[in-house]
C-alpha cells in the first residue's frame, strides 16, 4: 500500500509529508525510499509539498532518505525557491547547511536566485538571514533573467515602511542597482602606453575627482529623493491647500458690498471705491498686501510644481517597470 497512488497520482508519502506527520513519513520511507522522487499530477514530490507547507521535521527525514530529491525541479523552482516563495524561513535554515555554495545561488526558470525572490516578496527576516551567508553576500549584485539586481526588484514593489527597511539592509550590505553596475563597467586600456604631460595629467586627475564627487552627490541625492517622495507629496499638497485658501480668504476678509464716502472706513471714498469681493487688506495696507500676495503666489505655484514633478516621476517609473 505504501507504493500505491490515488487518482491524483499522490502516494501516501505525499500526504504524510504535506501534513507533517513525521512518524508516518519515517514508516513509509522504511518501506520504499524511491517514492521520494515520485511526482503527483502537478509534478510535486513529497519534498516539494513539505517545503511548501513548512514541515521542517518531514523535510529532514526526506532529505536524509534521498538527497537526490533536493535537485528535482517544480516548474523551474528548486526546493529553496519554494521555501522562500511560501515564506518558510525555518525550512530554509534547515536546508541551506546541507547544500554547497553553488546550489544555494542557483536560479529558477526566471533567472531569480532565492535572494531575488526574497526581495520581490518583501521578506525582511529571510533577507537578513541570506545576507549572513558569505556565499550569498558575495554574489549580492547578481542579475536575474531580466538583468535586474535584488535592489531593482525591491524598487518595483509598493513603498511601505517594511520595504524601506529592507532597502536599508540591502544597501548597507553593498547592494547596487543594475544601472549603477553598468556605469561602473568602463573599458580600460590594456596594451597601449600613453605619455601624458604633467599638467595634463593633473588636470585629468582633478576632472576625474570632480566627476566622481559629483556622481556620488547625485547618487546620494537620488536615494534621498526616492525615500522622501511620499513626504514631498504630502508637504506640497498641504502648502498648496493652505496658500489657495489664503488667496481666496485673505486676512481681514473681503468687502461684501461696494463702499464709498467713508461708509466702509477711512480708506473708502468716491475716488477710491471699496469694491465688493476685493481684499480689505489691499485698501488698509496696500504695500503689505503686495508682499503677502507675491509670496503666497510663489509658495502656491512652487508646491504645484513639486506635485507635478512627483507625478511625472511616478508615471515614468510605472512605464519603465511595465514596458
Amino acid at each position: 500500500m505504501a507504493s500505491e497512488c490515488d487518482s491524483l497520482r499522490r502516494f501516501p508519502l505525499h500526504l504524510a509529508s504535506a501534513e507533517g506527520h513525521t512518524q508516518i513519513v519515517k514508516a513509509l520511507l522504511i518501506q520504499d525510499k524511491d517514492v521520494c522522487l515520485a511526482r503527483d499530477q502537478d509534478g510535486r514530490t513529497p519534498l516539494h509539498l513539505a517545503a511548501m507547507r513548512g514541515r521542517v521535521e518531514a523535510i529532514q527525514e526526506l532529505v536524509c532518505a534521498s538527497s537526490e530529491s533536493i535537485s528535482v525541479l517544480l516548474d523551474g523552482d528548486r526546493v529553496l525557491h519554494l521555501c522562500v516563495k511560501y515564506n518558510h524561513l525555518d525550512a530554509l535554515k534547515l536546508l541551506v547547511p546541507m547544500l554547497n555554495d553553488d546550489f544555494i545561488n542557483l536560479r529558477n526558470q526566471d533567472g531569480n536566485t532565492i535572494l531575488h525572490l526574497a526581495a520581490m516578496l518583501n521578506q525582511l527576516e529571510t533577507i537578513r538571514y541570506l545576507l549572513s551567508l558569505p556565499e550569498v553576500k558575495e554574489r549580492l549584485n547578481n542579475l536575474n533573467g531580466m538583468g535586474l539586481t535584488a535592489l531593482d526588484l525591491l524598487e518595483q514593489c509598493p513603498r511601505d515602511f517594511k520595504s524601506l527597511e529592507i532597502r536599508g539592509v540591502l544597501m548597507e550590505a553593498g547592494a547596487e542597482r543594475a544601472v549603477n553596475l553598468n556605469s561602473n563597467l568602463s573599458p580600460q586600456p590594456t596594451s597601449a602606453i600613453i605619455s601624458i604631460a604633467p599638467e595634463t595629467a593633473v588636470n585629468s586627475t582633478k576632472r576625474s575627482e570632480a566627476k566622481s564627487w559629483f556622481g556620488k552627490c547625485m547618487k546620494h541625492l537620488q536615494y534621498d529623493v526616492e525615500e522622501s517622495r511620499g513626504a514631498l507629496m504630502v508637504v506640497a499638497t498641504v502648502i498648496a491647500t493652505v496658500t489657495f485658501q489664503a488667496a481666496m480668504n485673505p486676512p481681514g476678509g473681503v468687502w461684501q458690498q461696494n463702499f464709498a464716502n467713508n461708509s466702509g472706513g477711512p480708506k473708502c471714498s468716491d475716488t477710491n471705491i471699496c469694491e465688493a469681493g476685493t481684499a480689505v487688506l489691499a485698501y488698509a495696507y496696500p504695500e503689505a498686501y503686495i508682499y503677502y500676495s507675491t509670496f503666497n503666489g510663489i509658495a502656491f505655484f512652487a508646491s504645484l510644481s513639486v506635485i507635478a514633478l512627483v507625478w511625472v516621476d511616478f508615471l515614468f517609473g510605472i512605464s519603465c517597470a511595465f514596458p
